[in-house]
């Protein structure tokens, strides 16, 4: 009796695992890139990266594993990245929040402007797979949405239609 709930479980764990592998959810591995280049920018001397790689492989290793199990699934299933927003903050204390997304119909990126911990503006790019056109909007804290869009022309110039 016990050996058949074992051999159940281990046929059970053996199908979840090989349907989590086929789903061909290979990815970006965000995480292990940002880990990456926090540690490529370091220093501008090329070994102490070198010595901090080393020192990190444990933490390298945890986040491929964090990567390749389940941020890459996530991605592969929802087409979003848990690790793929970054921000940048500029010199008169804006942040800028990007967050990238890619659905059936295209890839989009959303820009939030945010100052004094308010949303000032938010700035969506969408570009389907096409690649032909380009949307942008903005919204501004006060309610305008200013719309553009550039179009790829079949002689290689790029248009802007408003």
């Amino acid at each position: 009796m016990r050996l058949a709930m074992l051999r159940r479980r281990v046929v059970l764990a053996t199908v979840a695992a090989g349907l989590v592998a086929s789903t061909g959810c290979f990815g970006p591995f965000r995480l292990t890139q940002k880990l990456y280049t926090v540690n490529k920018g370091v220093s501008s001397q090329r070994f102490v990266p070198e010595i901090i790689f080393y020192l990190l492989i444990p933490v390298y290793g945890g986040a491929l594993v964090v990567d390749g199990i389940f941020a890459n699934t996530i991605e592969f299933w929802t087409g979003s990245n848990p690790f793929s927003s970054s921000r940048v903050v500029r010199a008169d204390g804006t942040t800028l929040i990007q967050r990238g997304v890619t659905t059936s119909d295209g890839k989009t990126l959303t820009i939030d402007e945010v100052k004094g911990g308010e949303t000032v503006a938010t700035t969506t790019i969408h570009v389907p797979h096409d690649w032909n056109t380009a949307r942008l909007a903005t919204r501004y804290k006060d309610g305008r949405v200013v719309t553009k869009t550039y179009v790829l022309g079949a002689d290689g110039n790029i248009t802007l239609q408003e």
